[in-house]
């Protein structure tokens, strides 16, 4: 059996450091895209190393196991103004009206609907 010395870079062959890299790589371009947001942006690396005994070798070995997770500064998003109506359906005025979710309609299809129905 072969022997790797526990690193960085042994951590999944190397993928560890590239994830991390990549993570990097996204919050520059974050920051070169969204100067105007002042907070930080963060890469978390998170290694977890587990003991793992073999009864049959009566030897220890470890399970090695990590995760990258990057912070950046919330987007908002625009101001929906809706009301609720029967049958649970949103009526939503709002300039993004190709968004809509499966349950909201916008007040021009809604008023319309309505109408149709005599009401």
């Amino acid at each position: 059996m072969d022997y790797v010395k526990l690193s960085l870079d042994s951590i999944d062959a190397g993928e560890a450091v590239r994830a991390v890299n990549d993570e990097i790589a996204r919050v520059v371009a974050d920051v070169v895209a969204r100067p105007q947001k002042k907070r930080s942006r963060t890469v978390t690396l998170k290694i977890e190393v587990t003991p793992d005994f073999n009864p049959e070798t009566g030897r220890t070995m470890v399970t090695t196991e990590y995760g990258v997770s990057t912070s950046l500064p919330g987007q908002k998003g625009s101001k929906t103004i809706g009301t609720l109506e029967r049958d649970a359906v949103m009526v939503v005025s709002s300039p993004h009206l190709s968004n809509l979710e499966e349950r909201q309609t916008n007040i021009a299809e809604f008023e319309a609907a309505r109408l149709a129905k005599g009401e």
